[in-house]
């Protein structure tokens, strides 16, 4: 179909010498930390890419981006302030299951531009040598452009339409000596939105 385009692509990697990257907490100390990247004997990535297009009519796009992955590494051991700590096999930390990006875009009229997208991932390990999941996530955005004349356009932006308000990365620490360690969670950026002004000399 002249409209349609559609691209997809399978892989498989057997990976040696996988990197695992680990924080210690030294003792109570709130800003006493190591941090090192652990060689992992092995693993693999597997997964799929899709991309496809499809042209509604000569003034609107539809579009979509679509990531299958699954990941595994091999158990290993390493030395911390407490002693040495063993992980067991499991799955690389920051490797969303799957991941998506779709929407569209249109030529309002011949001067006005517009594009909605939604994108969205799966939960994933917030680290390699622990087994807690950070939330999936959704986001939603929008992209206008404003044609003034042949050289300057007028383009207005939100990020985070929704105003999401989730955990961006996790850390687990204690704040002193004697205190516990707990959770601190840092937020993704909310929504936020502009204007800018582009003239081509």
């Amino acid at each position: 179909i002249d409209d349609f385009y559609f691209n997809i692509n399978l892989f498989y990697m057997d990976r040696q010498d996988v990197h695992a990257t680990i924080q210690d907490q030294i003792g109570d100390c709130p800003t006493c930390y190591v941090y090192f990247t652990k060689n992992i004997a092995t693993g693999y990535n597997f997964g799929l890419d899709l991309e496809a297009t499809y042209n509604i009519h000569s003034k609107t796009l539809l579009f979509l981006n679509l990531g299958l992955l699954e990941t595994k590494r091999s158990a290993y051991s390493y030395e911390s302030s407490e002693g040495t700590q063993f992980v067991e096999e499991g799955r690389l930390a920051n490797a969303p299951g799957w991941t998506i990006s779709t929407g569209f875009e249109a030529d309002i009229t011949k001067k006005l531009f517009l594009r909605y997208d939604i994108m969205a991932k799966d939960s994933f390990l917030w680290h390699d040598d622990e087994d807690e999941l950070a939330p999936s996530l959704t986001l939603h955005n929008i992209n206008m452009r404003y044609s003034l004349n042949k050289k300057t356009y007028l383009t207005f932006w939100v990020k985070n339409l929704t105003d999401e308000m989730i955990a961006s990365h996790e850390y687990h620490f204690a704040l002193g000596v004697g205190l516990p360690e707990e959770e601190y969670e840092s937020p993704i950026e909310p929504m936020t939105y502009g204007i800018k002004l582009d003239y081509k000399f």
